[in-house]
């Protein structure tokens, strides 16, 4: 065991980790008095976005992957929900992600709306050759997986192909209406 014990504040904590933001291991953990018994944090969501920076002021710059193996180590248990649209890293990241994930409670929930065709219609800038490599390269692993689609009238056609690929690659597949979009 780590001998630390996330801290009360991680409970339940929504982590956006955009271009900048930097979040201290010391917000990770808080020293277990003797006698304590854990308190087992629920859930950890992070936002993949750009950059991961990691603050430790005793060890400096510490990556992604520390963190989340330092978070399991302590609790096994926690849930950790990534969300990403797939177009950010490679398939090297993914892969250790999945590795990472897989057998615990560590989640990727994939923003894809559409296939091929449509996607960059509404997830502007995302190309889809790099995100679906991503994306397999995740699944490759075994570890969970949801396909979280917002379902427009462009990408209507589409839900067949997506429900048939989630079965085939076991993601859990969430449609749902966009609200105030067409």
């Amino acid at each position: 065991m780590c001998g630390l014990v996330p801290s009360a504040a991680l409970e339940e904590h929504l982590i956006f980790l955009q271009g900048g933001y930097r979040l201290s291991k010391e917000s990770l953990k808080v020293d277990r008095p003797t006698g304590y018994e854990e308190k087992k944090t629920k859930t950890i969501k992070l936002c993949i976005m750009t950059k991961f920076h990691f603050i430790d002021k005793a060890n400096g710059i510490l990556d992604l992957f520390e963190v989340l193996e330092f978070i399991l180590q302590c609790n096994p248990t926690t849930r950790i929900d990534i969300r990403t649209n797939g177009g950010a890293r490679n398939t090297k990241f993914w892969h250790k992600v999945g590795d990472l994930f897989n057998g615990t409670n560590g989640v990727v929930i994939w923003s894809i709306d559409g296939w091929e065709d449509t996607n960059h219609i509404y997830r502007k800038n995302v190309k889809w050759d790099k995100l679906y490599s991503n994306l397999l390269a995740y699944t490759s692993t075994g570890a969970s997986s949801i396909w979280e689609f917002n379902q427009f009238k462009h990408n209507l056609n589409d839900l067949p192909i997506v429900e048939t690929f989630c079965k085939k690659k076991n993601i859990k597949l969430l449609v749902r209406e966009p609200y105030g979009f067409e």
